[in-house]
């Protein structure tokens, strides 16, 4: 059950990462893993990708300096009250938030970054066996369906195009018909995405 969670519900990023876990999780079938490898590395998905990074940073040997998190916290802290952005201006900030770091500071985010998937890989390895029956919470709280998991996501690409990973989930109306597992898990993401914002922004004082 808490595995299905994590597919369902946890946006690696915001609001696009828990869609990619989902895709991921339907199975060894390459369709499914290259899906989630293109949305992965889509200007959205590198963006989400990248904030994760910078969390993960701060806890690291190499955390953000002071005027660092300043710059950090004035890119995005705009974008919290935008419910529009397209991949043009994702890619524009995630180049302006990764300008801000040292090359010491990307190449400890690379190192993170390639152990996080060496790990994902380990448990999507070692649980082929049991994936039967981790299917047993899908979307609409029975079984899990493929099928309907890829037309939910058919039905949330044009949504997709233009969402703002930084703006509350709770305010888009095109969750309203989405699973209340993915919503909560959507809403958890972006609180989490609120306190570390509040952290930068209270080193940057």
């Amino acid at each position: 059950m808490k595995k299905t969670l994590v597919v369902l519900g946890l946006v690696a990023g915001l609001v696009v990462a828990p869609v990619i876990s989902a895709v991921q999780a339907q199975g060894s079938g390459g369709g499914g893993g290259g899906m989630g490898g293109r949305m992965r590395n889509s200007p959205k998905g590198r963006l989400s990708g990248l904030w994760r990074n910078l969390g993960e940073l701060e806890k690291s040997r190499v955390p953000l300096s002071k005027a660092q998190a300043k710059r950090v916290v004035g890119l995005v802290r705009p974008w919290t009250s935008k419910p529009k952005m397209t991949d043009t201006q994702a890619k524009g900030l995630y180049m302006s938030m990764n300008a801000v770091l040292t090359t010491q500071q990307k190449n400890e985010m690379d190192k993170m970054g390639a152990m996080r998937r060496r790990t994902e890989r380990g448990d999507r390895e070692g649980g082929q066996g049991g994936q039967g029956g981790r299917r047993g919470g899908g979307p609409g709280g029975g079984n899990f369906d493929p099928a309907q998991m890829r037309a939910m996501m058919q039905k949330m690409a044009g949504f997709r195009k233009t969402m703002n990973p930084f703006y509350p989930p709770s305010k888009y109306s095109e969750l309203k018909s989405m699973p209340d597992r993915m919503k909560d898990g959507m809403n958890r993401r972006y609180q989490g995405t609120r306190t570390m914002l509040t952290a930068l922004a209270r080193k940057a004082a």
